[in-house]
């Protein structure tokens, strides 16, 4: 008994198509034509020999060559007309007037309202007394007094220009007296 191959075909060899039955295929490949990508061979020489068949200047159009304006490569003897701008004489600048207000009247005035303050009376009583202030009222104390002193500073009124004055009167005094004493007195 002899061996035979297996195989994946049938046992049929494989048949051939007729003249017909290839003329339908070629119709059914013909009806979806493939579609085209990019220029078909050949085109710049087309192009160009059709330019050349209408007499037109003769002109390049090699898509790949760029524009065919003349660059200069040197110096312009042309050059572009500039605008020259008319400077305007400097003027002084213009800015509204100052006008200076006279508020030392109205700093006068809230001065005075701070220092009679009911409220702030109260928390300096709180504190001469040595009693607990809470945090609004040390909010409060701190506004005010901060808000005094810019104004005494501004209306030129300070305490301690005063007593820094005194104190250095004191302090000359004391040296002048320590000066004069005679030391022969103390054993």
């Amino acid at each position: 008994m002899t061996r035979k191959k297996k195989s994946r075909t049938s046992s049929a060899a494989p048949v051939r198509l007729s003249k017909q039955e290839k003329q339908k295929l070629a119709e059914l490949k013909d009806k979806k034509p493939k579609k085209q990508k990019g220029k078909k061979p050949g085109n710049r020489q087309q192009v160009a020999r059709e330019n050349t068949s209408t007499q037109q200047p003769v002109k390049n159009n090699d898509p790949r060559l760029g524009s065919k304006k003349p660059i200069p490569l040197g110096k312009t003897t042309t050059t572009a007309p500039t605008k020259k701008v008319q400077q305007k004489p400097p003027s002084a600048p213009r800015v509204a007037p100052v006008h200076v207000i006279d508020n030392t009247a109205d700093l006068n005035d809230e001065l005075i309202s701070i220092e009679e303050d009911e409220m702030l009376q109260a928390i300096l009583v709180k504190q001469d007394q040595a009693l607990p202030l809470s945090e609004q009222e040390i909010e409060y104390f701190n506004r005010l007094m901060d808000r005094h002193h810019v104004i005494s500073e501004q209306l030129g009124l300070s305490d301690e220009v005063t007593e820094d004055n005194n104190e250095a009167k004191d302090d000359d005094a004391l040296w002048d007296s320590l000066d004069k004493q005679d030391f022969s007195d103390y054993q």
